[in-house]
């Protein structure tokens, strides 16, 4: 090979070695490696070129380990065309797991066989890892939807409904997501108010209500969604049934009623008493003078009065 061959060679793993990609060329069909560039010797945990196959294991993010048959490098060369899969797990040696999405491109000789297959690598463990927290957060999300009596629902700038969430429906007759699609316009023609406080959240207005719906009460929250210039786009709103709530707070309000009533008559009693007292005063003082030091007589006329009032 000449000078300029190898300077070429040379220039071309320098500019691999700046790539975001892990790059390697295996010798077909055996399999042996004839470059890595610094990204794929990081990524599978290789120190060396010579240390890179005993630094890690392929496996699927099932866990299985993955047949050699089935890694892109062996199809690559029994298919004799570009094969990707994403399904694939790095686990390196120090216990770390690199999920990758691997494209495998075969390069032919002369003679049009398979010579060589090149590897790229794509890290995206960020990216799985950042959909497993969101696959986590959705689950318990619905998990908190089916066990409380809570309804989630959202509409957009023409009324029809994108979310009908929770167990909260079915005190309403409806099941999860039956109502997508339809319009809130049409569900509830028949309930001004409702669809009043669908119009305030379209108009941009954050609210909270109470509303009998049947034989429930639910407390509902309205938020409007707004897209990035500002304008309202539709609305999500969360309802809680609170009938239990209120009926609390009903027989809360009839108990202070009795009190209060209770309260109103003492003092009533009180005020009568008081005028009582004052002329029963003044009638002993006229029995003293009445009948002077006789206290039988003065018992008699004491009790008179007293069956008299």
């Amino acid at each position: 090979m000449s000078t300029y061959a190898h300077y070429e060679i040379a220039q071309l793993a320098a500019v691999a070695d700046t790539l975001p990609l892990a790059i390697c060329a295996r010798r077909a069909p055996g399999g042996e490696l004839v470059y890595a560039n610094s990204t794929f010797r990081e990524m599978v945990g290789a120190p060396s070129e010579g240390e890179w196959a005993q630094a890690h294991e392929i496996r699927t993010r099932g866990g299985a380990r993955c047949p050699e048959d089935r890694l892109p490098f062996a199809r690559a060369v029994r298919e004799r065309r570009a094969v990707t899969d994403e399904d694939l797990v790095i686990h390196r040696a120090d216990g770390r797991r690199i999920f990758v999405h691997a494209l495998a491109q075969p390069i032919f000789d002369g003679a049009g066989s398979a010579s060589h297959v090149v590897l790229a690598l794509t890290n995206v463990t960020a990216a799985v890892e950042a959909q497993s927290r969101a696959d986590l957060f959705e689950r318990r999300l619905l998990h908190l939807l089916e066990h409380a009596p809570l309804i989630l629902f959202g509409f957009d700038r023409r009324g029809i409904v994108t979310l009908s969430e929770g167990r909260g429906l079915r005190a309403l007759g409806f099941r999860p997501k039956e109502l997508v699609g339809r319009s809130v316009y049409e569900l509830y023609a028949n309930d001004p108010a409702l669809l009043a406080n669908v119009d305030r959240a379209l108009a941009g207005q954050q609210f909270t209500v109470d509303s009998d719906v049947g034989s429930i009460v639910l407390e509902t929250t309205f938020t409007p969604i707004r897209n990035a210039s500002g304008e309202v786009e539709g609305a999500i709103g969360v309802s809680i049934d609170v009938t239990e709530r209120m009926k609390v707070q009903s027989r809360l309000l009839q108990v202070e009623r009795l009190g209060s009533m209770g309260t109103l008559s003492a003092a009533i009693a009180h005020e009568i008493n008081n005028p009582l007292s004052y002329i029963l005063g003044n009638l002993e003082l006229i029995e003293t003078a009445l009948c002077g030091g006789d206290v039988a007589a003065r018992a008699g006329r004491r009790t008179s009065i007293q069956q008299r009032l």
